[in-house]
């Protein structure tokens, strides 16, 4: 006669320990994350951008993004077509371009400080970067502002005396 037993009654602990291991190895990674997000530090990223007339890597839609420094002489609008993902927010939207920036994570969320070494404050002390989404102004900071299907993000560098 054969007898044919669970594996969680051949192994009463198996399973428990198996949901411990993969619940603390999650928290690890989470950890991990959060770590690398809120860590304080300015952010730099190497360039090497898609551009608009590359195809994006598969995502749940498309975005545009728009980097304007127009408001300095020789500026000029550069095009980037990025693949959205779920939860993409304006700043991720700039880090999947591929270009140097810089950021500063502070209380009200993060602030993009300077994009193609073209930093805040360098042209005049009210210069800087800002960011819409479809033409609006966002109301809230770029780790927080959401994207869509179709959304043309743009990211503008502002002398302070063009506004």
């Amino acid at each position: 006669m054969r007898r044919t037993v669970s594996p969680a009654r051949n192994r009463p602990f198996a399973e428990p320990f198996g949901r411990l291991f993969a619940c603390a190895l999650l928290a690890f990674v989470l950890c991990l994350g959060l770590s690398a997000c809120s860590s304080g530090t300015a952010a730099v990223e190497a360039p090497s951008g898609t551009s608009a007339d590359t195809a994006p890597a598969p995502g749940i839609g498309l975005v545009q993004v728009d980097i304007d420094t127009t408001a300095l002489d020789g500026g000029e609008v550069e095009t980037f077509a990025v693949s959205l993902t779920e939860n993409m927010s304006a700043f991720d939207a700039l880090k999947a371009c591929n270009v140097d920036y810089v950021s500063e994570k502070g209380s009200y969320g993060t602030l993009v400080t300077s994009i193609k070494g073209i930093r805040q404050g360098e042209h005049g002390s009210m210069s800087g970067w800002l960011f819409y989404i479809g033409g609006e102004f966002a109301p809230t900071s770029a780790d927080t502002s959401l994207l869509h299907d179709g959304d043309v993000l743009t990211w503008v560098f502002t002398t302070g005396e063009d506004l």
